[in-house]
């Protein structure tokens, strides 16, 4: 008797990819009908650049909560803030020095560098003006670094200085302190004290440090100035815009031959572009100078 052996089973024959599924058609990538999983095709070769990746989760997969845990579940706690005390203002020198003219206060040395660095810095921008990025690129000047005692004369050391063109003299900084020597805002400090004293806000010292002005880093007094970022050479004439809208608002000093502020801390600016939109940043994160720390690294977080 003949016997009988069992047909070999067949596949149904599977789909091609869909077009939801454009990543299965391209080169590198098998289709696998057994199971249909795009995991299960293989990796590119290396002559691929690029590697799919499929997506952990997705909304539409999720399954909707019972209504009793969204009914007892408790929404999280944010914006609460914490309880501090009033942060008293910095001591005031009883004593401050003297205004200096710019020849009693900067070496001349010191203002034929800086004179330099802001003419290399404006030929930059120039060439970037006039598309040439790449090349402005190659003329970004090297980092401004001065050492404190280098900075000033001895009549001013131990000091920062503000310059006032109305009479064109250098005066100390002086920490600022409310309600006698309130810091330079728009403000309307005396009533954000009030308000804070009448609805008891716990957070007193942002109250403190909003009327005598934020407290900064320690930092030696030394001098550092950056040129701008690439971006800024790729984006010239949304660097200008921004540019001119902070000064427009009055956000900015400009229309200096010498820093305002002596010495001076300068990160390099930027252009960054999202969402078709420029947008101008700096980067206090940057090292300039090899054995100087960036400004973000001077900050205490731990206190």
């Amino acid at each position: 008797m003949r016997r009988r052996t069992a047909p070999t089973p067949r596949l149904k024959s599977s789909p091609e990819p869909s077009s939801r599924a454009p990543y299965l058609r391209l080169p590198g990538f098998a289709w696998d009908p057994l199971s249909r999983i795009s995991s299960q095709v293989r990796r590119p070769t290396l002559g691929h650049a690029w590697r799919y990746r499929r997506q952990a989760a997705s909304l539409r997969r999720l399954e909707p909560e019972l209504a009793g845990i969204l009914l007892s579940e408790a929404l999280s706690v944010a914006n609460v803030p914490p309880s501090t005390s009033w942060a008293e203002a910095p001591v005031a020198v009883t004593a401050p020095p003297a205004p200096l003219t710019t020849k009693q206060l900067i070496p001349q040395a010191m203002v034929m560098r800086l004179h330099t660095f802001r003419r290399k810095v404006a030929e930059c921008l120039a060439t970037a003006r006039d598309g040439r990025w790449r090349v402005a690129r190659t003329q970004r000047p090297e980092p401004f670094y001065a050492a404190g005692i280098d900075c000033v004369l001895p009549a001013g050391r131990g000091w920062a200085w503000r310059f006032v063109k109305e009479d064109e003299l250098w005066y100390p900084l002086m920490p600022s302190a409310w309600p006698l020597e309130p810091p330079e805002t728009d403000l309307d400090i005396g009533a954000i004290v009030d308000y804070a004293e009448k609805f008891g806000f716990p957070d007193a010292e942002i109250v403190s440090f909003m009327a005598h002005g934020y407290p900064g880093p320690d930092l030696e007094l030394w001098a550092i100035l950056g040129a701008p970022h690439v971006g800024a050479l790729k984006e010239p004439a949304a660097f200008d815009k921004c540019a001119k809208k902070d000064r427009d608002r009055g956000w900015v000093h400009h229309g200096y031959s010498l820093p305002p502020i002596w010495p001076m801390l300068a990160n390099p600016m930027n252009i960054i572009v999202l969402n078709d939109k420029a947008r101008m940043t700096i980067d206090k994160t940057m090292q300039l100078v090899d054995g100087v720390p960036s400004y973000n690294d001077s900050i205490d977080l731990e206190s």
